[in-house]
């Protein structure tokens, strides 16, 4: 019996053995916050930094130049932060950070193929392990002032999870290897609803781009 069992899980595994390819990505990710209301009150800028990415991916043909492609990578990212709220003068602060976030995405992605080439879109969701936010804020309270260091771990100030789109392009050359680049657009504010300190509370959408060097395994024929 149960080598009846093996025969039939081979039987329906092989096709996807012999289609699918497996691959490894890296790069480089730049990221920032994209705020819908840069010039209101609290307001938020943010610059570019680079950081790096790399994860594993599978590709499965659905139908000719047709792909599904999952995905599941580690993302560090870097940005530099600076945020202000002068709406209350009892509670008024800015703020300037150096923020660095290491994230766990799993995008899902349809691939469509001409030639080498493809584009790709599709879900991206994240789980943010771990970073640390550092900088100066300074306080406002009535006619008192003063100067804060932080030093502090991003899973305290901003929501674990996130989620948007994903768009690419990219081109396979020879050898299994091939380039890319991928943008992602957020679709939930990571800023926290309720800070337990002084803090900006406007909407902060994650937005990255990443430059990407791949390879393919070469599928079975």
């Amino acid at each position: 019996m149960s080598r009846s069992y093996l025969l039939l899980a081979s039987c329906l595994l092989l096709p996807a053995l012999t289609y699918a390819q497996f691959g490894v990505r890296a790069g480089a990710t730049s990221t920032s916050f994209h705020t819908p209301n840069p010039r209101a009150d609290p307001s938020a800028t943010t610059g570019w930094r680079v950081g790096y990415h790399l994860g594993v991916f599978y590709e499965r043909p659905l139908a000719h130049r047709l792909s599904f492609v999952p995905e599941l990578s580690y993302s560090r990212e870097n940005l530099d932060l600076n945020t202000s709220d002068y709406r209350s003068l009892a509670t008024a602060y800015a703020g300037s950070y150096r923020l660095t976030r290491s994230y766990l995405t799993l995008p899902l992605l349809l691939r469509a193929t001409a030639g080498p080439w493809y584009v790709e879109a599709g879900p991206q969701a994240a789980y943010l392990v771990g970073g640390r936010e550092v900088g100066h804020e300074y306080h406002f309270n009535g006619g008192a002032s003063y100067t804060q260091q932080v030093d502090r771990a991003a899973t305290a100030r901003y929501k674990r999870f996130d989620v948007g789109v994903d768009v690419g392009v990219g081109v396979k050359l020879p050898a299994g290897l091939g380039l890319s680049l991928r943008a992602y657009q957020g679709l939930r504010s990571l800023a926290l609803d309720s800070p337990a300190e002084a803090a900006y509370t406007g909407r902060l959408l994650r937005r990255t781009l990443q430059a990407s060097l791949s390879y393919q395994i070469k599928s079975a024929s």
